[in-house]
C-alpha cells in the first residue's frame, strides 16, 4: 500500500495521541512499589529483554535486515503488556495483580521509548561522521525530555492538589498541559 507521510497534521495528531497515551499510562504508575518491591523492576527488565531478544532473533532467522529486526523488537516490548492491560480494563479487573500489570505495562513502554531513542541515535551515528556529536545530541534529547516530563508532572501534581481531576474542566486543563508540553518538546526538538 501507499506510505503515509508523517508530516504536518498527520504527525501532529499522532504526537498528540502518543502523548496522551504515555500520560495516561504514567498517571497509573505507583513508583513506590518499585522502592518497596524492586523485584517488580527486575521482572519487567527481564520480561522486556527476553521478549525483545526473541523477536529480534526470530526476525534475523527469517533474513530480515538488522535495523528492521531491531525496530520490530523494540516495538514488541510494550505490546503484550498493553494487550493484557486492555483486556483487564474491558473485564473491569481491579486489585493488586491488575495494578502490577499496569506498572509492568508502563515500565515496558518506558523501556521501548528509551530503546527507540537509542536506536534512532545509533542509526544517526551510523550515518554521521561525528559519532560523539550524535551521542551528545541523543543525551541532550533524553535529558531535555526527562526535564520536560518532570516539569509537566510537577504542574499536574500541583493542579491535582487544588482541583478534582475527575471534573470536566480539570480534564481539559490536564489535556491542555499535555498538549503544551508536546508543543514545547517539538519546539525544542525533544522526544
Amino acid at each position: 500500500g501507499p506510505d503515509i507521510p508523517l508530516t504536518g497534521m498527520t504527525r501532529l495528531v499522532l504526537d498528540i495521541a502518543l502523548a496522551l497515551l504515555l500520560f495516561e499510562i504514567g498517571s497509573r504508575v505507583r513508583l513506590r512499589w518499585l522502592r518497596f518491591n524492586p523485584a517488580l523492576l527486575w521482572t519487567s527488565l527481564a520480561e522486556a529483554a527476553a521478549g525483545g531478544a526473541a523477536v529480534f532473533a526470530a526476525l534475523l532467522w527469517m533474513d530480515v535486515t538488522m535495523p528492521v529486526a531491531a525496530a520490530c523488537a523494540v516495538i514488541s516490548i510494550p505490546s503484550s503488556a498493553a494487550v493484557a492491560g486492555r483486556v483487564a480494563l474491558e473485564l473491569g479487573a481491579e486489585g493488586q495483580v491488575t495494578d502490577r500489570m499496569i506498572l509492568l505495562t508502563a515500565l515496558n513502554t518506558l523501556y521501548a521509548v528509551l530503546a527507540l531513542t537509542v536506536l534512532r541515535g545509533w542509526w544517526h551515528a551510523g550515518q554521521a561522521t561525528d559519532v560523539l556529536g550524535a551521542l551528545a545530541l541523543l543525551a541532550q534529547s533524553f535529558l531535555g525530555s526527562l526535564l520536560l516530563a518532570a516539569l509537566l508532572a510537577g504542574v499536574v501534581a500541583a493542579a491535582a492538589r487544588r482541583l478534582d481531576l475527575r471534573n470536566e474542566s480539570a480534564v481539559l486543563l490536564v489535556l491542555g498541559l499535555v498538549v503544551l508540553a508536546l508543543g514545547a518538546a517539538r519546539m525544542a526538538h525533544l522526544s
